[in-house]
């Protein structure tokens, strides 16, 4: 059934997310998804390398899109070309939901919301548009600029919960303590409680001893080059572990917060039905793993399906078997190799992580797309033989 986008977005700002702000206002769902669409059409990869390549600009930047007082370094040319895509222009289109026909084939999803300084209103679909720190937005962007994936909903598993270091994340929601994670064990008891919080008092000095190890290593390396020494550069402020009963209703808290995200996600799905899931990371696409065998979230599923019977979408086959995962945009470097077909498996490929990697932005463009091209008809041609074993065992 062809469903328009207005249609889409009507059904989507019905889910009661369960959060509100710091008045008290209710938070909708535009203000943790959106739609992979901006109010200037963002250019298509040939056009990006083209255009700069033209002119002379080899290594080009996220600046470069927007620039044109100065020419790069690498500039070849004497006339440098007009601002491809100013980063303004990533914010929603007011036209978008005037279209008719809504494109469901692919759904993205990262794990959660990178920190963001300030108190600013992501309301109206203003999610994954970051133009205060654009860099991220630029990779997203030219990572998923062909055509196909345009117009496409992307959300995050985790919402309403901000953090730039998704390892914080795992742990603080205890994603990889199956024995006392929230997906495994829901509940709240004496013993599950004591345990959680003392995982939170062992990621604390971890992170204090990771802040020692960097000190030390800054320091090393200014000893090596020669740099003179300043006593105040090299002062570490300690901090001291917060009390147990703060540790507690953190638990409480992230609880809550997953429960809640998890409704919206599940929501999500089942509005959107898409036909393919593209999940950002590693880490994201680890947490869906768990879901997968996680009783509570089947449970979960079910109930919302049973309270809403006009829901015939199957989350569980999307995410069993109709999901794969990419390099996430936030990633700082890249293989330099183009992505090879079947190299994403990692048992097959132990060789992967040898390969030389790049940090430029233009290694990104070279390989993000690609990979994400190649690695969705990897999963459909996956899932078509899966279709025909399973037909053939009938």
């Amino acid at each position: 059934m062809v469903r328009s986008k207005a249609e889409v977005r009507d059904e989507l700002l019905k889910i009661d997310t369960g959060f509100k702000d710091k008045n008290g206002k209710k938070i909708g769902v535009d203000s943790f998804a959106s739609f992979l669409t901006t109010k200037h059409k963002f250019p298509l990869y040939d056009d990006i390398v083209g255009e700069f390549e033209k002119s002379g600009i080899v290594d080009f930047k996220p600046s470069d899109f927007q620039s044109s007082g100065s020419k790069s370094k690498e500039s070849k040319s004497n006339d440098f070309p007009k601002p491809s895509f100013d980063k303004e222009s990533f914010a929603f289109p007011d036209d978008f939901f005037n279209e008719k026909d809504f494109k469901n084939d692919y759904m993205f999803v990262g794990l959660n919301a990178a920190y963001r300084t300030g108190d600013k209103d992501y309301s109206g679909w203003g999610n994954f548009r970051d133009t205060d720190r654009p860099t991220n937005t630029y990779k997203l962007y030219v990572q998923t600029s062909d055509k196909c994936f345009e117009g496409s909903y992307i959300t995050d598993i985790i919402k309403s919960y901000e953090d730039s270091n998704s390892g914080n994340v795992m742990r603080n929601f205890f994603i990889n303590d199956d024995e006392i994670s929230f997906l495994s064990h829901p509940e709240s008891t004496p013993n599950l409680d004591a345990r959680r919080i003392d995982k939170l008092v062992l990621g604390h000095y971890q992170d204090e001893l990771s802040k020692v190890k960097a000190m030390l290593t800054k320091a090393d390396d200014d000893y090596k080059a020669g740099n003179k020494y300043v006593e105040n550069k090299y002062k570490l402020k300690e901090n001291n572990v917060p009390q147990r009963s703060k540790l507690k209703k953190l638990c409480i808290e992230n609880k809550n917060t997953l429960d809640n995200s998890l409704g919206i996600f599940i929501r999500e799905c089942l509005k959107i039905q898409p036909n393919w899931l593209v999940v950002f990371g590693a880490d994201a696409n680890e947490v869906l793993d768990k879901m997968v065998v996680s009783d509570y979230f089947k449970n979960k599923v079910d109930e919302i399906k049973n309270n809403n019977k006009e829901y015939k979408f199957n989350v569980m086959d999307l995410l069993e078997h109709r999901r794969v995962e990419v390099t996430h945009y936030a990633t700082q470097s890249v293989p330099l190799k183009k992505y090879k077909k079947g190299s994403g498996d990692k048992k097959k490929n132990k060789d992967s992580e040898k390969e030389k990697r790049g940090y430029k932005f233009r290694d990104w463009v070279n390989y993000a797309p690609y990979e994400l091209i190649t690695k969705v008809d990897e999963m459909k041609e996956k899932e078509e033989l899966r279709k025909q074993k399973e037909s053939n065992n009938k």
